[in-house]
């Protein structure tokens, strides 16, 4: 059995945080097919796909490779997190401004 130091030390931790991402993402894909609704399917992807990017910059950088990975998956994740923004500003510009109830 792993021990919590052995997972801290080795950086095992951060492969069973993406393991538990993954199955997040195959459970809302599932939910997608017993549904059938996908629009918020589509507007979480590219948040999920920036937080696995930086999971998978923290995993390069303690796996010690040199600076390069860490850097392009950071950059990655800040296109796609970009991309989120842009795309819930302009669909919030659709709807008008917001009014109090």
């Amino acid at each position: 059995m792993t021990t919590m130091q052995e997972l801290w030390s080795t950086g095992r931790w951060v492969d069973l945080a993406l393991a538990i991402v993954l199955a997040e993402v195959l459970i809302m894909a599932w939910l997608v097919q017993v549904t059938g609704r996908h629009t918020w399917f589509r507007a979480y992807l590219l948040n999920l796909g920036s937080g696995l990017c930086l999971i998978f910059a923290l995993r390069s950088s303690l796996a010690d490779g040199g600076w390069a990975m860490p850097a392009l998956w950071l950059a990655l994740a800040g296109a796609l997190h970009s991309a989120d923004l842009w795309l819930r500003w302009h669909h919030q510009a659709d709807r008008g401004p917001v009014r109090p109830d």
